[in-house]
């Protein structure tokens, strides 16, 4: 165990792909793994060992561990960066598992896709895309971790900031060490909140309340279930990736009380139902013409089980919350859906 010097955080480097894995255990070749971007704060991915000790056993004499047996292995993943076009599609779709891509202006900008994402239909299939990361976390390791499933992300506003996401992956547990071709940089378009429409009212008649709104977040949980994807005859690993049976996706908004009246308390205390659009938009994609990079959320029907009066620079507002069962499934719409506009021309496409 020679030490010589160590390494730097900076030398983080991975790899990524809009493709998911047709197989588990099979990681997706290095060609179908093209894209990089920047992150924020190095965080590599973690493998885990189950293990059973002896040293509740009888007959040693002693109560320590003489011995152990590895019985189960996962694998993690967490990414933190400023959203941008390719992680906002990215991480919709690994989450919600159905996407339909469309070109709304293919004879004038043909390399402009919008990408409807919703939550997959469990009737049809339970199971989950999952798909493989490839880093090098410092000079002397570099690997392949395949099987991975987008578990959650979370979304967070404030002010004319970069908005923070955040992912949160889980894996089978298989890990291989594969040199890391020099990645490309892919060079995004940032989605920053002071490019963000948040709008709440009536179903079908909401209003634009951006100025009131002090911080907002989203949390998408996609809850897989690895406890039914371990099985006799799946060794260490996970066999398989479903859902779980409810999956959420939870918004929180910070608004500023108006002195004149209590609109916004009146929500919460009236359980009036309200519609609640979140877009966010970047740039314009290509000169002359109208399609700029968004990301446009939308839940149909939510209701606020919760309003905490909080004070933000000695004003104060309303942090108002819907938790798990605020959000309706609403007759005749999606529980919750994203669209995204940009360039990638599809997600999911097995490999």
């Amino acid at each position: 165990m020679a030490f010589t010097e160590p390494s730097h955080d900076y030398e983080l480097l991975w790899r990524f792909s809009t493709n998911r894995q047709s197989t588990l255990g099979t990681p997706l070749a290095d060609a179908d793994l093209p894209l990089s971007a920047l992150i924020s704060g190095f965080d590599a991915g973690k493998l885990a060992h189950r293990m059973i000790s002896d040293a509740d056993r009888f007959g040693k004499g002693h109560p320590y561990a003489t011995s152990h047996r590895k019985v189960a292995q996962s694998t993690a993943l967490t990414r933190t960066l400023e959203l941008n076009d390719i992680f906002a599609g990215w991480a919709a779709a690994f989450s919600m598992g159905s996407v339909a891509t469309t070109q709304p202006n293919a004879g004038n900008n043909p390399s402009v896709y919008d990408h409807l994402i919703r939550w997959s239909d469990l009737a049809v299939s339970k199971v989950m895309p999952f798909t493989t990361i490839h880093e090098q976390p410092w000079a002397g390791l570099a690997r392949k971790l395949p099987d991975l499933v987008l578990a959650s992300f979370t979304l967070n506003g404030r002010g004319q900031d970069p908005v923070q996401l955040s992912l949160q992956m889980l894996g089978s547990g298989r890990a291989s060490d594969v040199a890391l071709p020099a990645p490309v940089l892919s060079t995004p378009a940032y989605l920053d909140n002071g490019g963000t429409l948040i709008r709440l009212g009536a179903s079908g008649a909401t209003v634009d309340i951006s100025n009131r709104v002090a911080e907002w977040s989203v949390a998408v949980q996609a809850n897989p279930d690895e406890a039914s994807g371990r099985f006799p005859s799946s060794g260490l690993y996970v066999g398989r990736w479903w859902y779980g049976p409810k999956r959420t996706a939870i918004p929180e908004l910070t608004l500023f009380v108006n002195r004149s009246d209590t609109d916004i308390l009146d929500l919460f205390r009236n359980d009036t139902a309200q519609e609640l659009q979140i877009n966010l938009t970047g740039a314009v994609i290509t000169n002359g013409q109208p399609e700029v990079y968004r990301m446009d959320m939308l839940w149909p029907e939510i209701h606020f089980t919760a309003a905490e009066d909080v004070v933000l620079d000695n004003k104060v507002a309303f942090r108002m919350t819907t938790g798990e069962d605020g959000v309706f499934q609403k007759s005749g719409s999606e529980y919750f859906q994203v669209t995204v506009t940009n360039t990638t021309a599809a997600y999911l496409v097995a490999a």
